[in-house]
């Protein structure tokens, strides 16, 4: 079993690791990992933001903060949830682009999930827009890129200067089986 949730196979990613990195004290939002209780507009920004820039990694829905006495991994209707986002990328997007989507499904019959979403900053059609601007990600939060960062963007060839999915910088682990 792969260890990096950036690469890990459908088959590794189970409810249990995604409780476990959830509950990880040290685990928050940063440059590729992100974590959303709902789907709406600025999950989309973060989309392109994270196309842009290193590739990364969404959990919808996890709470974003992890607060006492809340559950941190809540579930949601996947297939809706991923319909959202795709309707969202397709509208929202320019070009118009949708990442890789997992459903990782509870374990307890209640038909709730938790949506993956695979952002690869090798195949996406860089520079993502959203509203004529090219959103880029840094350390827990999007930005606009700057005129010399558009231009580069618009220059590089495809993958060109881009980490490889499942290298990117601060990217979260699964436990292992013996771990959980």
């Amino acid at each position: 079993m792969n260890n990096s949730l950036f690469d890990a196979s459908a088959a590794d990613l189970t409810i249990e690791r995604i409780r476990a990195l959830a509950a990880q004290p040290d685990q928050m939002e940063s440059l590729t990992p992100e974590f959303k209780r709902e789907y709406s507009p600025s999950l989309v920004t973060t989309i392109a933001a994270m196309a842009n820039t290193y590739g990364g990694m969404i959990l919808v829905v996890v709470n974003d903060k992890d607060e006492p006495g809340t559950e941190r991994v809540i579930g949601v209707n996947a297939q809706q949830t991923i319909d959202q986002i795709v309707s969202g990328c397709s509208t929202a997007l320019d070009p118009p682009w949708e990442p890789a989507f997992l459903n990782v499904p509870f374990d307890d019959g209640s038909g709730r999930s938790v949506v993956i979403i695979r952002v690869d900053a090798n195949v996406a059609p860089r520079p993502v827009l959203v509203k004529l601007k090219a959103p880029i990600r840094l350390s827990g939060r999007n930005a606009t890129a700057d005129r010399a960062r558009l231009l580069q963007l618009a220059r590089e060839e495809p993958s060109a200067g881009v980490l490889p999915m499942g290298q990117n910088v601060m990217s979260p682990n699964l436990a292992r089986d013996n771990e959980i």
